[in-house]
């Protein structure tokens, strides 16, 4: 879904470093839809930052898909929601999408100003507390 080349700014080390942290690597698509429908049923109404409609439109085109540092934001506050658990479904946990969507942002990948800004204020809900809270 996401090809690495679609870092062209980046130095090859840098799209490396990446692709070896995972960045690239998302869950099936079935979980990654679990994911988005947590995110727009819990955690949006709270935090109205993303257009649903806008998102599912890109979200379902495959040449034009939403930005990867957004997608792994949402993931880490929707997973913190999902009834799905991570434990046997494929789910990645929360600490993991966060630490794919920091490296991203360290990165400097995403360049476009709206979703960049999204996604820093999804990761700023982000908190390593107990699970069960």
């Amino acid at each position: 879904m996401y090809p690495s080349n679609l870092a062209r700014h980046l130095d090859p080390l840098e799209q490396n470093i990446l692709e070896q942290r995972g960045v690239f690597d998302l869950p099936d698509r079935s979980m990654c839809d679990t994911l988005v429908e947590t995110f727009f049923t819990w955690v949006a109404p709270i935090v109205p930052i993303i257009d649903r409609l806008d998102f599912i439109r890109h979200y379902q085109d495959p040449t034009s898909p939403p930005s990867l540092l957004l997608l792994h934001a949402m993931f880490t506050v929707a997973s913190r929601s999902c009834s799905c658990g991570s434990q046997g479904t494929g789910v990645s946990s929360p600490r993991s999408f966060y630490k794919k969507a920091k490296a991203l942002y360290d990165a400097g990948y995403e360049q476009d100003p709206i979703p960049l800004i999204q996604s820093t204020l999804l990761l700023g809900l982000y908190w390593e507390g107990p699970e069960g809270i």
